[in-house]
């Protein structure tokens, strides 16, 4: 009966029981979701070292239901998609399976960052083909702007985890290459990759109160920037948690400034 209700479920959303942005942003959900839960499961060996309240390792969350997520996750997320085409399902795919090879191989090395410069553009690419089924020239922008922020991003990451990973052994760009040239490449790629959306924004004519949300995410990502250069490992994290907000609204603000989110 479980099995049938959810397949259900899932024909009726993917066939038109949700609008199409509100079915995309479900299936993003979803996918992210067996992501995170892969992850954990990952991770919980090292977690009840160094991160002991975490679900999987406090014993709150068991092994079955974290696999469960996993591959309900992907399956929902991607029969979402599918209401969008073949196309978006691809998408979908490319962007799960950089998760998944981040989360099993690419995350205690050097290459994990190359994970998160794959899968960040994909966000904004999966939405919009999503949706329209192409993408806009000015795209041409904003794709190798969020692979710098993605990059950035990733290094600010692996900062906050930088001690767990020394005590447990893990290898990451970081323990290797040391934290204050890991600040400097990650404030190189972030701005880096500001630099290229303003000049999208420059090149295509930009206006209107989309640049307020610009301006906001700036501000935003400049806060998270000072935060990750701290010593305190619990402040760096909340300085990576809030570079990716501030990027999140910038994004916003880019889309809305040359109207492509009404």
């Amino acid at each position: 009966m479980l099995n049938a209700g959810l397949t259900t479920s899932i024909a009726f959303l993917a066939g038109g029981g949700l609008s199409t942005a509100a079915r995309l942003g479900l299936a993003m959900l979803a996918l992210q979701a067996s992501i995170g839960a892969l992850n954990d499961l990952v991770d919980a060996p090292a977690d009840r070292i160094v991160k002991p309240a975490k679900p999987i390792s406090a014993g709150v969350v068991g092994r079955p239901l974290a696999i469960f997520t996993v591959v309900v996750g992907l399956i929902v997320g991607l029969a979402l998609a599918a209401g969008s085409g073949p196309t978006t399902v691809v998408i979908a795919v490319i962007g799960v399976g950089a998760g998944y090879t981040y989360d099993l191989r690419l995350k205690g090395s050097v290459w994990g960052p190359a994970a998160f410069a794959v899968g960040v553009p994909l966000l904004p690419v999966f939405a919009w083909v999503g949706v329209t089924g192409t993408l806009p020239t000015p795209f041409v922008g904003l794709v190798p702007a969020a692979v710098l922020a993605g990059l950035g991003l990733a290094l600010a990451n692996a900062m906050a985890d930088e001690e767990a990973d020394r005590l447990t052994g893990i290898s990451t760009a970081v323990t290797r290459l040391g934290r204050p040239v890991a600040w400097r490449l990650h404030l190189v790629a972030i701005v880096g990759g500001l630099s290229v959306a303003g000049a999208a924004l420059l090149a295509f004519g930009g206006t209107g109160p989309g640049l307020v949300l610009v301006a906001s995410g700036g501000a935003i990502i400049a806060a998270g920037i000072a935060m990750t250069g701290a010593d305190r490992s619990t402040r760096r994290r909340h300085g990576w948690e809030i570079e990716a907000l501030g990027i999140g609204v910038l994004a916003a603000g880019w889309l809305i400034t040359l109207r492509f989110v009404s």
